[in-house]
């Protein structure tokens, strides 16, 4: 089976901004929890979203994401990169996402649901999306 006894990584406030620029410990391909816990207003952003995208690209054995990304900036499109890159990690059994107050609206309901919907060993789903003008539309998704 799987059991190659992957680690955890857990990265807070400015230790996961700075995973944003400069790129994970080279060791953490093999991790299989992460979590990231950016501050609110910590002005991630749609770049950041991108940037964040790209390093999960790079981690194909996660079988456990949090990603705490609350006031800051998403927007549609950094929802866009992060559902497609999330989307991408098929081992995931676990995922929590905490978008609210991120402006990502129905359209980002809908990405979200579209490349979550995919993820075939997805046991347990958390999101947090209120504070996002999703309306009816989103809630559908």
């Amino acid at each position: 089976g799987d059991g190659d006894g992957g680690g955890r990584l857990r990265l807070r406030h400015h230790d996961a901004a700075q995973a944003l620029s400069s790129g994970f410990p080279s060791d953490a391909a093999g991790i299989v929890d992460l979590e990231l816990d950016f501050a609110a207003r910590s002005a991630v952003g749609c770049a950041g979203c991108f940037a964040l995208a790209e390093r999960l690209q790079g981690l194909g054995q996660l079988q456990f994401l949090t990603l705490k990304l609350y006031s800051n900036g998403v927007g549609v499109e950094g929802c866009h990169a992060l559902a497609r890159a999330v989307g991408d990690l098929q081992r995931l059994e676990a995922l929590t996402l905490w978008l609210y107050d991120n402006a990502i609206g129905a359209e980002g309901c809908r990405v979200l649901a579209e490349k979550l919907g995919g993820l075939r060993n997805l046991e347990s789903l958390t999101l947090k999306l209120n504070m996002n003008g999703i309306g009816d539309e989103g809630c559908i998704a």
